[in-house]
């Protein structure tokens, strides 16, 4: 699969990587902005390198810019759930988003005023980025716009664009102050649509799952269905997430640790059946990865979810942005084995499910006493992930 697929994979992935609703921590001591607009983005560089040990660098940029990042930050916690959306909490879950961003080393040189009105400028600093690499230490230098912001009283940044390798994030920013003011307003109406989005998944979450059968259902795929599949063969991909990898199979929970994966396609439908090395998880997400090749250099991927818990089930698909669909699915538990039955049409946005595509599962679980992002939980892959093209690895040919 060509380089592409990876950006996409993010979506399709994240769901199994962060298993719960964030951490619950007391709020940040109060951070005071510089006094003129000249320090501020110092001051933020600043309170990135210094996080966590001291407060994080959100209380420093303007509030629609937090709410921005904030508000990805929520649409990846687990299981999607209402949240506060306090001053404290927004900042909370802005730095939650920004700090833990990998990075390089960072230094700013000083900020020149390029434009300015009563309560918006527009700085230009040149911008020193090291690179660590196996011959050495390598710099890079870019000269970057920067506007600063006059809010409640206080110069904030409102823009972290050449900065930070944040998704969505990373265009040139605008040249002028009229410009970015109509760019800042567009940041403002995305992110409302992404909370709207994030209330409509809280909302569809309280009615859409339904209870898991007991025995086996049928796949239903009709006489002529194609089979694809794949066992452990011994090696594992089982770990942990925010912890070192686990060796060896009396450490790996049994309920998510999965020994065999397959899938079964005909009569417009998608039917999986997972096998555990022993009796199904309580509370468990199966993400499955899907990618067609569709050019000599070029792809297509994506995926779904099934979320199981307190004996009900209910499909994600994954979309840009962290925002999922909700949709129904069929699926049971019986003893060690889980069974569900999509229609294809669900996955006709990733993948032709008519021509040969590639897939992979990846379970995961959160530990016992509820996992938060720092901490993390458990993670299985069919096959073993090793590198981009294993998640499509599992060839179905219809």
């Amino acid at each position: 699969m060509h380089r592409r697929l990876s950006t996409l994979t993010v979506a399709a992935c994240a769901v199994v990587v962060v298993l719960a609703a964030g951490s619950a921590r007391a709020a940040d001591p109060v951070v005071t902005p510089p006094a003129t607009p000249e320090e501020v983005p110092a001051a933020v560089i600043a309170a990135i390198d210094a996080h966590p040990s001291t407060p994080g660098p959100c209380a420093l940029l303007t509030r629609d810019l937090r709410e921005a990042f904030a508000v990805r930050e929520l649409l990846t916690h687990e299981p999607v759930a209402s949240e506060p959306w306090t001053e404290e909490d927004v900042t909370r879950l802005c730095d939650d988003y920004v700090a833990p961003q990998p990075q390089e080393l960072k230094e700013i040189g000083p900020a020149r005023v390029m434009e300015a009105s009563d309560d918006a400028v527009r700085l230009r600093a040149q911008v020193v980025r090291r690179f660590d690499t196996p011959r050495g230490v390598l710099d890079s230098s870019e000269v970057v716009d920067l506007y600063v912001v006059r809010e409640d009283g206080a110069w904030r940044l409102a823009s972290l664009t050449q900065l930070l390798p944040l998704d969505g994030f990373i265009r040139r920013a605008p040249d002028t102050l009229a410009a970015f003011a109509a760019e800042r307003e567009e940041r403002q109406t995305f992110t409302r649509r992404l909370l709207r989005a994030h209330a409509r998944m809280v909302r569809e979450l309280a009615t859409v799952p339904r209870p898991l059968a007991r025995a086996t259902l049928r796949c239903g795929t009709g006489a002529g269905a194609a089979e694809s599949g794949r066992g452990d063969r011994g090696r594992g991909g089982t770990g942990r997430t925010g912890a070192p990898v686990a060796h060896g199979r009396r450490r790996r929970p049994a309920g998510m640790d999965m020994v065999e994966a397959r899938l079964r396609t005909g009569g417009g439908r998608m039917c999986w059946t997972i096998q555990m090395r022993g009796p199904v998880a309580d509370r468990l997400a199966i993400s499955f990865v899907l990618g067609q090749d569709v050019g000599r250099d070029d792809g297509r991927t994506g995926g779904w979810t099934l979320w199981i818990e307190d004996g009900r089930a209910v499909g994600l698909l994954d979309r840009p942005h962290g925002v999922r669909r909700v949709f129904a699915v069929r699926a049971s538990v019986d003893g060690r084995v889980v069974r569900v039955v999509v229609p294809a049409r669900r996955v006709r946005e990733d993948v032709r499910v008519a021509a040969p595509f590639g897939w992979s599962a990846i379970s995961a679980m959160p530990d016992a006493d509820g996992a938060t992002r720092s901490h993390g939980g458990w993670v299985d892959s069919l096959p073993q992930l090793r590198s981009l093209d294993d998640l499509a690895g599992i060839h179905h040919v219809p």
